[in-house]
């Protein structure tokens, strides 16, 4: 993905966010009645669960963000500075600035899918402070009302497909080994003038770990960057697709 190219990403999963925002905002009015000005106490605990994901949907997108601009940044001290090629501090510090701002994308994008896993238990089992994990396990067992909502087979598709793998990462990254950021940075000229690259390859533990990024057909061109956004992107779609299912279900249920 080029610089440019990363932009309209960025713009477009930031069009993704303030979708779902805009969706929850009216999810939770409906839940409570469609009323605007509600002192109640369960108001206060609907616009509590609403406003913990709208913040942490923020906080995804801050430190996507902050990773294209340190990588745009990178590559401007090199143009500017043709010493740094040779600069091994430099690119040492370089990576692991990137490698900290993934891992602060993937620990944030693990924090949001508790955050909605809170809101949906609230929604159809009026129960709170409920994570990712418990609400799979609901999802699971027959004995759990949730089992029998078509929200349940979302659920388990996503915790199967996405979510798992990003939960597994993240302790690992906690409790095992962090990963290393291989790089190379590169002065090309030809007839057109003289390009600078700096180019990430993707930590094996990324792929080794997380199947989105593992049964991606471009996988093998594939940078951190470019990581960063298709692990973002699934994330935000899934948790679309939930908050969508709940306004249908809620929507059913007035029928």
């Amino acid at each position: 993905m080029t610089e440019i190219g990363a932009g309209d990403a960025l713009e477009a999963l930031l069009a993704i966010t303030n979708t779902i925002t805009r969706k929850i905002g009216f999810l939770v009015l409906e839940i409570g009645g469609n009323r605007v000005f509600d002192p109640s106490p369960s108001a206060r605990v609907r616009y509590s669960l609403r406003d913990s994901i709208i913040h942490r949907l923020a906080s995804v997108e801050y430190h996507l963000s902050m990773l294209l601009s340190r990588q745009l940044s990178i590559i401007s001290t090199l143009e500017n500075d043709g010493t740094k090629f040779h600069d091994s501090e430099f690119l040492r510090v370089a990576n692991n600035n990137l490698l900290f701002l993934f891992d602060d994308v993937i620990f944030n994008s693990c924090s949001l899918w508790d955050y909605v896993a809170n809101l949906v238990t609230y929604i159809y089992l009026h129960k709170q402070n409920v994570k990712w994990n418990s609400l799979v396990r609901g999802a699971r067992d027959p004995r759990n009302p949730l089992s029998t909502q078509a929200i349940s087979t979302q659920v388990l598709s996503l915790h199967r497909r996405l979510v798992d793998d990003l939960f597994e990462y993240r302790s690992s990254l906690y409790h095992e080994k962090a990963e290393t950021l291989r790089s190379k940075a590169r002065m090309l000229v030809d007839k057109t003038g003289t390009r600078f690259e700096y180019t990430t390859a993707i930590p094996k533990g990324v792929i080794k770990s997380l199947g989105v990024i593992r049964h991606n057909p471009e996988v093998g061109t594939m940078n951190l960057l470019d990581a960063c956004f298709a692990i973002v992107h699934e994330t935000l779609v899934g948790i679309e697709s939930l908050i969508d299912q709940c306004k249908a279900d809620i929507s059913a249920l007035k029928e």
